[in-house]
């Protein structure tokens, strides 16, 4: 119950109201109320140092290595694609 009153519970759940009240992302509403935002994670943190614990998290960085691995992939089948081609 005490997580709940907590004042950075009540500050998500205003932001989490704000997206669906502008019908619009997690992301333009992080940016208009500066609050910082991973990307790939899609996640908003209220300070800096929230934002970097996030950034050595376990989560993160899976999402992070998945990341290179699909960008990794996707260069291998363009460059693939071209050597097929010429």
């Amino acid at each position: 119950m005490e997580h709940l009153e907590g004042k950075n519970h009540k500050k998500k759940e205003a932001m989490a109201k704000n997206v669906a009240a502008q019908g619009g992302t997690t992301a333009a509403v992080a940016r208009s109320s500066k609050h910082l935002y991973c990307e790939l994670c899609d996640v908003v943190c209220t300070c800096s140092d929230t934002f970097a614990a996030h950034l050595r998290g376990t989560k993160h960085n899976k999402v992070v290595m998945l990341a290179c691995d699909l960008l990794l992939a996707a260069a291998v089948f363009a460059i693939l694609t071209v050597t097929v081609f010429y």
